[in-house]
């Protein structure tokens, strides 16, 4: 009898995993846009303490439509929402599996060894190609209950995503004449010196992943100097 509850929650830290996940990805693209000058120079503002507020405001206007679910016309809409979102941040775990690949092809190709960067992943490029490989597979099987039987509405509903995605990425190439970068040209320092300043700023060392697990539920938290700097 007790086992609805756990589904419960699980359902429920999911939910809430991925409403957390989406909602940083989203308000942290946004302001790259912003930087990059693809979006409005004001979503650049940030607080104190490093949050993109304007870009966090306009993310979160979004989660009010989850109120579409009380009526039963409404519902159609968000389920077309919802069907949309998820078909794109597959994309994105997709296109990170890309980059990945042409990043370690530039190491590679300029003599860069990972191993003395900050991070360095292991199993690497094979995890990538078989996330690729499953992300992939994923994306294509993704709405595959459109076909059986042929549905106009759920095809579209899964699959506009797939089928816009590339049409933009072609278009923006076509209309700003952009070309992929080599992997011997490919700039591999960028905004590191940036990065290296605003490192060197905290005396602390991060926290570990287990530490961070840990401080979710209140185990080894402790209360921070006012005068520390947050990461």
């Amino acid at each position: 009898s007790v086992l609805p509850d756990i589904v419960n929650a699980l359902m429920f830290t999911s939910i809430f995993s991925a409403g957390n996940t989406y909602t940083y990805c989203a308000t942290r693209s946004l302001y790259g846009l912003a930087l990059e000058g693809r979006a409005p120079a004001v979503l650049r503002k940030c607080w104190s303490n490093g949050v993109p507020i304007y870009c966090f405001l306009v993310v979160m206007c979004f989660p009010f439509l989850s109120f579409l679910q009380v009526g039963n016309g409404s519902a159609k809409v968000l389920d077309w929402l919802v069907s949309l979102i998820t078909a794109g941040g597959i994309i994105d775990y997709l296109v990170m599996s890309v980059t990945f690949i042409f990043y370690y092809r530039a190491c590679q190709a300029q003599g860069i060894d990972r191993k003395s960067l900050p991070y360095y992943g292991w199993g690497q490029p094979y995890c990538a190609y078989v996330a690729l490989f499953i992300q992939t597979l994923v994306v294509i099987f993704y709405g595959y209950g459109a076909f059986t039987p042929w549905s106009v509405d759920g095809f579209f509903r899964h699959y506009t995503m797939q089928i816009l995605a590339p049409i933009l990425f072609i278009g923006w190439k076509l209309l700003k004449k952009t070309k992929f970068v080599k992997p011997l040209e490919a700039d591999l320092v960028w905004q590191r010196p940036t990065i290296d300043r605003y490192e060197a700023t905290f005396t602390q060392k991060p926290s570990g992943f287990w530490e961070e697990m840990l401080r979710l539920v209140g185990i080894g938290r402790k209360k921070r100097n006012p005068d520390e700097q947050v990461m």
